[in-house]
């Protein structure tokens, strides 16, 4: 028998998709093992999901006990395609959003609004909640669910914040506040006010950031996005780092708040509010002349891999501007481990047009020193 661990292996079983009939019948079987096997063809790629959405709602209701079933049964409704089938798959959904289910159900059902770009009346209860949530990967998706039906859901938004104390306030939550005032300013302006009045005597950590970001988002040319960029440079770690989250969240709207982060970039040598805050000059799109250069050629000089490799995104989203700076890039690659070397030697073809070395055709490990 050969042992040569270089032949090539063998091809793997294609598994064959179900039919309409074999997928029903199975979803409304009354055995659990049967429903599982069920529910796993209908995630498969090109499963007819829109033709049996009525029996994946009744599979659901079926297997409240198992919640890898749901998880999977929610994977499945959010892939349905026709709009026709679309309120069915989210309001089945809904059932899998409240918040006696387990988390990764609930973050998979509101990954599944997303997918349909659907949220029914009866779900807006329970997206409330996840966005109030302590899970941050819950109230990021969440809000994305609902940013684009927010003014659909005002009522159910004012009414979860208004029954919530303001230091259990999420940045995320009061993001949906402000997104659900639409283009009304009347609107915008209510919003303000409530949350102007209270942030009086709440401290930064949650409420005030999460005041900030929504107060930021109603009026990005006022002061808010300033405050958030000075919060980054507070003495504690975690208010700071909720500060550059907030604005990240915030995107371009955000862009008045930039001096601000470079300020803080130059007066920071702490790896991970270093590289989150060069992530949030890229995610504002700071432009060429607002990037401290020489700070920022001293880091990669200098830096440790990880403060390198988020310098390198700076000098790479200005790459032509920065063309001159290839040979401070060159000098570094010579002496860096070989992760950092991937990173600088693209780098150096951006600001260049040509490779240090050729790239390895091995996917390095990642830059995290």
């Amino acid at each position: 028998m050969s042992t040569d661990s270089s032949a090539a292996p063998s091809a793997l079983p294609k598994i064959e998709p179900w039919s309409i009939d074999q997928l029903r019948t199975g979803l409304l079987s009354g055995e659990h093992n049967q429903r599982i096997e069920a529910l796993a063809m209908s995630v498969q790629p090109d499963a007819p999901v829109d033709e049996i959405v009525a029996e994946l709602a009744k599979c659901v209701d079926a297997c409240r006990t198992d919640p890898i079933a749901l998880q999977v049964a929610a994977v499945a409704l959010g892939s349905a395609k026709h709009a026709s089938v679309k309120p069915a798959a989210a309001n089945a959904l809904a059932s899998l959003a409240t918040p006696e289910n387990a988390l990764a159900v609930r973050i998979f059902a509101a990954h599944g609004f997303a997918q349909l770009a659907v949220v029914p009346p009866v779900a807006w209860p329970a997206l409330c909640q996840m966005l109030l949530n302590e899970d941050t990967t819950l109230r990021q998706v969440a809000l994305r669910a609902a940013t684009p039906h927010a003014t659909h859901g005002a009522s159910a938004i004012a009414a979860a914040i208004a029954a919530t104390k303001p230091d259990k306030w999420t940045t995320e939550a009061l993001a949906a506040l402000a997104l659900s005032a639409g283009s009304s300013a009347d609107g915008m302006q209510r919003v303000e006010q409530y949350v102007l009045r209270s942030l009086q005597g709440q401290v930064l950590m949650p409420t005030g950031i999460a005041g900030y970001s929504a107060l930021a988002r109603l009026n990005p040319s006022g002061v808010a996005p300033q405050a958030l960029a000075k919060i980054a440079m507070a003495e504690d770690k975690a208010t700071a780092m909720a500060a550059i989250l907030a604005l990240v969240q915030l995107g371009e709207g955000a862009r008045s708040a930039i001096p601000g982060l470079v300020q803080a970039l130059g007066q920071t040598e702490e790896p991970e509010r270093e590289e989150a805050l060069c992530r949030a000059l890229v995610a504002l799109r700071a432009a060429a002349d607002d990037i401290a250069l020489p700070r920022t050629l001293q880091r990669i000089e200098h830096g440790p891999d990880r403060v390198v490799a988020a310098h390198a995104l700076l000098l790479s989203l200005h790459a032509k501007a920065f063309a001159r700076t290839a040979s401070v890039v060159a000098v570094r690659h010579s002496k860096s481990s070989v992760a950092l070397q991937s990173v600088l030697n693209e780098l150096h073809f951006q600001l260049a047009g040509t490779r240090l070395t050729e790239p390895s055709q091995v996917a390095p490990a990642p830059v995290n020193s």
